[in-house]
């Protein structure tokens, strides 16, 4: 199988998982595509495999899925939301983010932008354009790209900016979500403000000082 037949497969797999989470949450072709600001053709072709998602579109369509980027990958299962980006200015800007850090890569590497084209198969010009944010790169590319140079898809996954706030604030819902009833009752209590502030410092405390504080409890309790 050559680059090109793997970098298609590829697509197509990425394709039908999206399919499968957007059926699955009962989203239209149209619907979807208007979260990341595309046309309902562009978006049917992500599906179908004849055109590749970018990482940045992922991403805007885990958030707005409310669920995990990895079930993208198979690796967990989507929950509805109502909540929703925009992609205007927040796709643009991480297309520019991951451009910018597989520039920074390569040249921590001394690899030359021709290096990276010759091991990936992948025309110098178009990975410059990558590199300066001037053109969107589907998965499959990227995930070639950033195998050259050493790393692996989820070294580019946004863990600081807004996506990352997102998707971290679902994570520790979910969380909560999955904690019994009863305790979920105490947490959301007012009245439980001043025990939840006193759990927290204790959490922060070493087992040595558990243990003296404990022992000092003991003993006033005498």
């Amino acid at each position: 199988m050559t680059s090109s037949d793997a970098r298609l497969l590829r697509a197509k797999i990425l394709g039908a998982r999206i399919r499968q989470i957007r059926d699955r949450l009962r989203y239209s072709i149209k619907d979807a595509a208007e979260i990341i600001g595309v046309s309902s053709g562009v978006f049917s072709s992500y599906e179908n495999g004849k055109k590749a998602v970018s990482l940045p579109e992922l991403e805007l369509l885990a958030v707005n899925f409310n669920m995990s980027l990895s079930a993208f990958f198979g690796k967990s299962d989507p929950e509805t939301s109502d909540q929703k980006l925009q992609p205007d200015h927040l796709i643009p800007l991480r297309q520019r983010m991951i451009g910018a850090n597989l520039r920074t890569r390569r040249e921590e590497l001394e690899i030359s932008l021709r290096d990276v084209s010759r091991e990936a198969k992948i025309p110098a010009s178009r990975l410059s354009a990558y590199e300066r944010g001037q053109k969107p790169i589907p998965l499959p590319e990227l995930e070639v790209i950033v195998s050259c140079l050493g790393q692996s898809i989820e070294d580019y996954f946004d863990t600081h900016g807004r996506i990352a706030e997102e998707l971290g604030f679902q994570s520790q819902l979910v969380s909560f979500q999955s904690l019994p009833e009863e305790l979920r009752t105490f947490v959301l209590d007012p009245e439980s403000l001043p025990y939840l502030r006193l759990a927290h410092s204790l959490s922060s405390l070493s087992t040595e000082d558990l243990k003296a504080l404990g022992e000092g409890m003991v003993k006033l309790s005498r």
